[in-house]
């Protein structure tokens, strides 16, 4: 008997309805398709990571000084944990002597220290926002960092940038999963339990780099806001219980100045780090500090790092800024009407920390790095939100929204690509033996001159340098006399000073104070503190070796 009962046609949606059906099927399609092959996605994204670091490593160490730095403290402590420290970065310092300790002073092994802590931030990035944001954010933020040539950059060289993102990462991921865990009526003790490991992770970062002690503000807005009082103490309570003892530890072993010592905050008040004669800054004064960062590192280190402004225009945009400042308020304010909790810290957080590097930062540090580390966590502050609006709109809205992070990833795969075929040739004559191609002349001689005190100079002889760790590194590991600033100029203090420290040797070099030509202006540290000394007892100083004809170095010998 056959059924009287005929199959009833789907209804056809309303026009809107069914824009807004599409709409939702393209962005449920896309996630679903990211779930289901995430890690695949993951780990492709950090294998072409990995390839592009290494096609764009840099075998020689940066002008900037402050890698340099770190891997002299690191030797240092590897020769003499206990008698020596250091309040810059000491535990990124420590982690690069055990690797010294093992293997000895290999630059290329420490360089590659970079790459791995790459991986690792990736990873934990991966792992901090997961089922936390949209997965369509969450690769485009790792595609971008995986991607991008600032990121790259820093791979390959031993700042702390790429160890503090990997810290940075894990930090959320156990802020996160510590923050999920919180239930009500909890006693204290579980709730210590909860907060003991990213009170660790803060207690590293915190002796990584001396604005994460900043973190302690957001955590507590986002716990106060939250109304999780008991987690507050909780989670100061687990980050005191690694700094105290290690701050006692300091004290008696080393009897060191801490990261915020008397020497930092100078540096921090001083209208100019370098000329402590100007004074310090008053209220005013760091405003327009804060106020010029602003303008360096958002209305240009920013969008040259997203590929939007030439690495060479050093002009300052404020229209961009202006922009910038706009989608903040505007993804600010959905953030907080719509109660996106795991947002609203990473807002808190990122917010906190850029401030407090704009009002520590002095404007002449002008350097990508220092807003570098929260890009990726500027990206999920500004984007999420337009995600969350356009979602249910149409199809168009939807098409349009994907388009702006694909025109970002081929504009910063653009740049990445340049940088990696001028870079090509560099690596090339590096790793054929010539370690000082693809320095300026100006570095060059500078870095000849070093070598040359090391293989020349008496054991003895202590040559003062106004980059002392790169003379350290291109020296062979020779001990050099830092200048940072000129400190005295009066002739009689400046050789009274270089008596006191045992100076027998200064280096006077030619380097640049626009590193992208040779307009004859150079950084006259030493040369201020010379010349006095050289027009009132000409007999006190002897050239020794001249290395260059164009931006020469000089190395003189100083006649007590």
């Amino acid at each position: 008997m056959k059924s009287s009962s005929k199959q009833k046609k789907p209804v056809p949606l309303p026009g809107k309805e069914k824009r807004q059906a599409q709409a939702i099927s393209l962005f449920s399609s896309l996630e679903k398709h990211f779930q289901h092959r995430k890690l695949f996605y993951v780990f492709s994204f950090i294998i072409l990571a990995v390839i592009l670091a290494l096609t764009q490593f840099n075998y020689k160490v940066s002008e900037a000084n402050d890698d340099s730095m770190y891997l002299e403290d690191a030797f240092k402590f590897s020769k003499d944990f206990f008698g020596y420290y250091t309040a810059n970065a000491p535990f990124y310092s420590m982690l690069l002597s055990v690797l010294i300790r093992l293997f000895g002073f290999e630059l290329m092994l420490l360089k590659m220290t970079g790459v791995v802590f790459m991986i690792f931030h990736l990873w934990f990035l991966y792992k901090a926002f997961e089922n936390r944001i949209p997965y369509l954010i969450l690769f485009f933020v790792i595609l971008f960092t995986a991607l991008n040539n600032y990121m790259l950059y820093f791979a390959s060289m031993t700042f702390t940038e790429q160890f503090f993102m990997m810290q940075q990462g894990l930090f959320f991921y156990l802020f996160f999963k510590s923050y999920d865990q919180i239930k009500a009526g909890q006693a204290f003790i579980s709730s210590l339990k909860n907060w003991i490991l990213p009170g660790l992770s803060l207690f590293v970062m915190s002796l990584s780099r001396n604005v994460a002690i900043g973190i302690i503000i957001p955590v507590f807005a986002f716990l106060l806001f939250d109304k999780k009082f008991k987690s507050i103490i909780s989670f100061l309570v687990g980050f005191l219980i690694f700094r105290t003892p290690f701050e006692i530890f300091r004290k008696a072993m080393w009897g060191a100045q801490d990261q915020y010592s008397n020497q930092v905050t100078k540096l921090i008040r001083w209208k100019d780090p370098y000329d402590p004669s100007k004074g310090v800054e008053d209220f005013n004064g760091f405003v327009e500090r804060f106020t010029g960062n602003y303008g360096l590192y958002i209305c240009k280190r920013f969008f040259q790092i997203i590929g939007f402004v030439s690495d060479n225009d050093f002009t300052i945009h404020p229209g961009l800024g202006f922009i910038f400042f706009v989608l903040l308020a505007i993804a600010s304010f959905f953030i907080i009407r719509h109660k996106e909790k795991h947002l609203l810290f990473v807002l808190l957080y990122t917010g906190a920390l850029t401030c407090i590097t704009f009002i520590v930062l002095q404007t002449r540090w002008d350097q990508p790095r220092m807003i570098l580390i929260f890009v990726p966590l500027i990206f999920i502050i500004l984007i999420t939100p337009i995600y969350n609006l356009v979602r249910n709109k149409s199809r168009f809205s939807q098409i349009l929204f994907i388009l702006f992070p694909f025109i970002i990833i081929v504009s910063v795969l653009i740049s990445t690509i340049n940088e990696t075929a001028a870079n090509l040739p560099v690596i090339k004559k590096n790793l054929k033996g010539e370690i000082f191609y693809g320095y300026t002349n100006d570095w060059q001689n500078f870095l000849k001159l070093s070598r040359w005190c090391a293989d020349s100079l008496p054991p003895d002889a202590y040559v003062a340098s106004r980059k002392a760790p790169m003379s350290f590194i291109y020296g062979k590991g020779k001990q050099f006399f830092p200048v940072y600033q000129a400190d005295v100029t009066d002739p009689d203090s400046v050789l009274a000073l270089f008596k006191k420290e045992n100076v027998t040797h200064v280096i006077l070099a030619s380097l640049r104070r626009n590193p992208q030509k040779n307009d004859g202006y150079i950084i006259n540290t030493m040369h201020r503190m010379l010349i006095p000394v050289s027009q009132k007892y000409p007999e006190k100083l002897t050239l020794v070796k001249q290395v260059g004809a164009s931006e020469p170095a000089y190395l003189y010998k100083i006649n007590y």
